[in-house]
């Protein structure tokens, strides 16, 4: 059983993953709705991978994600976006996510990505 953090501002979306993430075995350990919630329940946590939103209201989730980060270098962190932008993806992968999906997540490829994150083996610094 994996255990998930799920950061977006939409309860509908948070509701939707949340059942994605339960009916395959898997464990929700929290919900926040901005990224500011997001990084202190990380912290209090420490879910094996995070789904985090990129717009959001007040911080957007790449400046969530770069604390995260910060704060564990060995984060699995996915963001799940509405924003199909090659500029997003190509930051966001470099800040640190491990994978990125776009709105709506399709169920199958949600759940792979998470097992496919915990599955990969941590990059070491300078590699």
């Amino acid at each position: 059983m994996i255990n998930v953090l799920i950061v977006d501002d939409s309860k509908f979306m948070r509701e939707t993953l949340r059942y994605f993430i339960e009916d395959s075995g898997h464990e929700v350990v929290g919900e926040a709705a901005n990224a500011e919630d997001a990084v202190t329940l990380y912290k209090r946590l420490h879910p094996q991978v995070v789904t985090l939103d990129y717009l959001m209201e007040g911080q957007n989730g790449i400046e969530a994600l770069k604390e995260i980060v910060q704060f564990d270098q060995t984060a699995k962190v996915i963001m799940v976006t509405a924003i199909e932008r090659d500029d997003i993806k190509t930051l966001a992968l470099k800040c640190g996510a491990c994978s990125f999906i776009n709105k709506p997540p399709n169920r199958e490829e949600l759940l792979r990505e998470i097992e496919r994150v915990i599955a990969e083996k941590p990059v070491e610094s300078g590699s």
